[in-house]
């Protein structure tokens, strides 16, 4: 090291060369290029000579001392202090237009010279920029210049191979570079058919060309992977991204159309999924899971929303253990669904399906009187078979903005296929006391409300005929129940009054200082529901609260009588007072 510091002067070398070079261009690559040379004097002479054989020599103990310096061969070394010396005097990025200007000959001569440029990235002497123009851009990295500056002798670092973020970010601005008219669309596919050439040792690249043949797909497949990192709704725009690509409208229709009607290879191959909307205009793209496992590998856990950290998901372990009190006919009913949905049940019972051509989801509808135990229900059999629970909010779905509650609704469908996914159970999608969105449809001539009900009820629709998981709704009113939806419910669990037996039962069960002859004659002589039970022994522990008694059983007679509106007491079955 010592020797090199003080037999060579590295930053003097360079200066010097750099000054030949501008001088002498043509002649002191003929020393190193034969086949530059043909392609640049053309059978002529040079104009620029070194006449002086000791010059000539001492150009060479310049380049190669250098070289050794550096640790590049000759070549290398002229086109690195070509690059270093335009950009000390430009203060920004180089080109090859740059570069053939600095050598005075023209781009297409400079191309046997291209392959220094990829050698240099690769030792770490030079990095390539954003883009800015057509043309990549380089500058000279800190580690050489330092080399130069201390004297010191260049090592080659190990530089890490571009990752997919920065491949999609790449091709990107391809795309840019098409939209502001730098580059044509057969260019654009040229300069992504050879960025993925360049880094085929991706397992992005190499993944996603055997999904998709076609370079087209595959450039607007890397621009939502660019997109999903780079925006905050993680999706693409589909007719702007569309016109960015191609040169013609036609093609950006026929393509569009594909989309809007999901026969996009990027959809068939489960890659990417349409975000609800009804006009281009609106539409939207995004990355299924599929595509996001596919682009983000090991970083997939960084974005995955998982089941536990979504306050809508309640794990099983979660749902307070209750003890529940049906009558005999429901308590079977229940049986079967609760039995139909166990874990190796529910498998078999969707493989069947599927191999009769029939849908593979299986939907239950609960229905009957308020408080009668649908909700409750639905928990104890979540709890039994160990799936979590999917609370739809409605009404967080309808917003003022027309067209925005059909996203939002769409999208409790997208969160729900997720879960499906993320789940080791697929979780059950419960859409509890939704009598507005099964009832039978307004007429349109109604206002926007209707129309965005019964549009929301089109997507439903639409989302029970091809569900693959569980979906549950609850409903206190059939009567006004649209036809439409009867078929796709597998099972309809009536829900009424609970019988003397399943009363006694909640009595005892929620206050069980009562005795078995008080339970029975509040059983019989009340026909309340479970809900309203409820009711009664929150007051009971009110008074116990406020008092430190416990409530008489004439107290919670009285509470019985004032639970109906509109009755001061409640008919009696079986028993007269």
């Amino acid at each position: 090291m010592g020797k090199n510091k003080k037999d060579f002067n590295a930053i003097g070398t360079f200066t010097e060369l750099s000054k030949t070079l501008e001088d002498s261009t043509n002649e002191i690559l003929r020393f190193y290029s034969e086949e530059l040379a043909k392609a640049t004097f053309k059978n002529k002479e040079p104009e620029q000579k070194i006449e002086n054989p000791e010059e000539e020599q001492m150009v060479k103990n310049q380049v190669e001392a250098l070289a050794k310096f550096l640790k590049t061969n000759p070549l290398e070394t002229i086109v690195f202090v070509a690059l270093y010396s335009v950009e000390t005097v430009s203060g920004s990025a180089v080109d090859t237009r740059d570069l053939s200007r600095f050598f005075s000959i023209n781009n297409l001569d400079f191309l046997p010279l291209k392959g220094c440029i990829y050698t240099l990235l690769q030792k770490g002497l030079i990095r390539q920029v954003e883009r800015r123009h057509r043309e990549d851009e380089y500058r000279v990295t800190s580690a050489a210049e330092h080399a130069l500056m201390e004297n010191i002798p260049f090592r080659r670092r190990k530089m890490p191979k571009p990752d997919r973020y920065k491949f999609c970010k790449v091709i990107s601005s391809l795309i840019e570079d098409r939209s502001q008219g730098i580059i044509d669309t057969d260019e654009l596919f040229n300069l992504v058919h050879e960025e993925e050439e360049r880094n085929s040792h991706l397992k992005l690249v190499s993944e996603t060309r055997k999904l998709l043949t076609r370079v087209p797909d595959r450039t607007f497949f890397y621009e939502m992977c660019d997109d999903f990192v780079d925006t905050r709704a993680h999706c693409t725009d589909v007719e702007l991204t569309l016109s960015d690509m191609f040169d013609t409208k036609g093609t950006c229709f026929k393509i569009a159309k594909d989309i809007m009607e999901k026969k996009h290879a990027l959809q068939v191959c489960d890659l990417a999924e349409l975000q609800p909307a009804k006009f281009l205009s609106e539409a939207e793209i995004a990355l299924t899971e599929k595509g996001k496992q596919l682009f983000l590998e090991e970083d997939y856990e960084l974005f995955r929303s998982k089941g536990g950290s979504d306050k809508r998901l309640v794990p099983p372990e979660k749902i307070p253990a209750r003890e529940l009190f049906f009558g005999e006919e429901l308590t079977k009913d229940l049986d079967f669904v609760k039995n139909s949905l166990e874990d190796k049940s529910f498998v078999t019972l969707q493989e069947r399906l599927e191999q009769n051509a029939l849908p593979k989801g299986v939907a239950v509808l609960f229905h009957g009187l308020p408080g009668t135990g649908k909700t409750a229900a639905v928990d104890m059999i979540a709890k039994a078979t160990g799936r979590s629970v999917y609370h739809v909010d409605i009404a967080a779905s309808k917003t003022c903005w027309f067209g925005e509650s059909e996203k939002l609704f769409k999208k409790i469908f997208t969160d729900y296929r997720r879960m499906c996914e993320t789940e080791e159970r697929k979780p059950i999608l419960l859409f509890n006391e939704a009598d507005a969105l099964f009832s039978k449809r307004r007429d349109v001539d109604s206002g926007n409300c209707a129309q965005t009900e019964n549009a929301l009820q089109n997507i439903l629709l639409e989302e029970m005929e091809t569900l693959d998981g569980i979906l549950i709704a609850t409903t206190n009113l059939c009567d006004n129940f649209d036809s439409a939806f009867e078929r796709r419910f597998l099972f309809k669990v009536k829900f009424g009054q609970p019988d003397k037996a399943a009363k006694k039962g909640i009595w005892k069960s929620k206050l069980p200082w009562l005795s078995d002859d008080d339970c029975r004659k509040l059983a019989s002589q009340f026909d309340l529901s479970g809900g309203e039970i409820d009711n009664i022994v929150r007051k009971s522990f009110m008074e116990e609260v406020l008092s430190g008694n416990r409530p008489t059983v004439e107290m919670l007679e009285a509470w019985c009588r004032g639970e109906k509106l509109g009755k001061g007491k409640c008919a009696a079955i079986g028993f007269n007072k």
